[in-house]
């Protein structure tokens, strides 16, 4: 976190989480109000959200309840909050992507992970994926014949995928 001491008017950076585990990726809620991260501490990557009450709080908010978001198989990168706050979206360490329903009050608590997709049969071909707060998700796919100079956008991509699955199924 970034503070700038009123006194002198310097800005000096302090620890949010500060703790034994590899804590990163820190994101937070849209209304400021709450941190979600990741932490080994478990000894896997897995996605944790807590109360957000200021820099060299995190401690003090650890203890004032943490939530474990992911389970079982561990989380890729970090997750992503939806634009109201009310759901966390994450891909698991087997690349299917799931969906928690946060409730922040009265207290702070999450359903279990629902499973939206699978990314697995695509992994050998995406090169980089980012993910829109509404869930949907662009990425940028590698092609058998695809040449240099060449950049495929797929529009649409989770429908296009629940249809492939629906029509397998």
């Amino acid at each position: 976190m970034l503070e700038k001491d009123a006194a002198t008017g310097k800005w000096t950076a302090t620890p949010y989480l500060n703790s034994p585990a590899n804590e990163s990726g820190v994101f937070f809620s849209p209304d400021g109000k709450w941190a979600q991260f990741v932490s080994v501490e478990t000894g896997r990557r897995e996605l944790y959200v807590q109360r957000f009450t200021g820099a060299r709080a995190g401690e003090a908010d650890a203890r004032s309840g943490r939530v474990q978001i992911s389970t079982a198989t561990g989380v890729q990168g970090e997750g992503w909050w939806s634009p109201d706050g009310k759901e966390i979206r994450f891909v698991d360490n087997d690349l299917q992507v799931f969906s928690v329903q946060i409730q922040t009050e009265p207290t702070l608590a999450a359903t279990v992970p629902k499973p939206l997709y699978s990314m697995k049969e695509l992994q050998p071909r995406i090169r980089n994926g980012v993910f829109a707060p509404d869930g949907r998700i662009l990425s940028i796919m590698k092609a058998e014949d695809e040449g240099k100079n060449r950049l495929d956008v797929i529009v649409n991509f989770v429908d296009e995928m629940r249809a492939k699955v629906d029509a397998a199924r």
